[in-house]
């Protein structure tokens, strides 16, 4: 685990029982190009994050790091009462090419 995401943590582990937290995790499904130019996909995708206080986004197709941006874009254009979404990226896993 980030040392930047450990004091994240332990703090929202300490708001009071309450107080919901979603935590999410979302396989786009070979979410590349084809995906970021289509505007019901990403309505959908924006939609569904919009929804979690913390989300994984699995299977991001991006070489070139282009998605993360226009998506975080897409997300904090219609952001109500002054919510801020920012992403945190790992390095990339797996393989170069696509294999079902």
């Amino acid at each position: 685990m980030s040392r930047e995401l450990t004091p994240l943590l332990l703090l929202l582990l300490s708001i009071h029982s309450t107080l919901a937290l979603r935590i999410c995790s979302f396989n786009v499904r070979s979410f590349g190009e084809s995906k970021q130019e289509d505007q019901n996909a990403m309505d959908v995708i924006v939609k569904v994050i919009k929804r979690c206080d913390i989300i994984l986004v699995m299977e991001i197709k991006d070489s070139n790091n282009r998605i993360c941006p226009i998506l975080m874009e897409k997300l904090n254009r219609n952001s109500r009462r002054g919510i801020t979404y920012n992403y945190v990226i790992s390095s990339r896993l797996g393989r170069n090419t696509y294999k079902e």
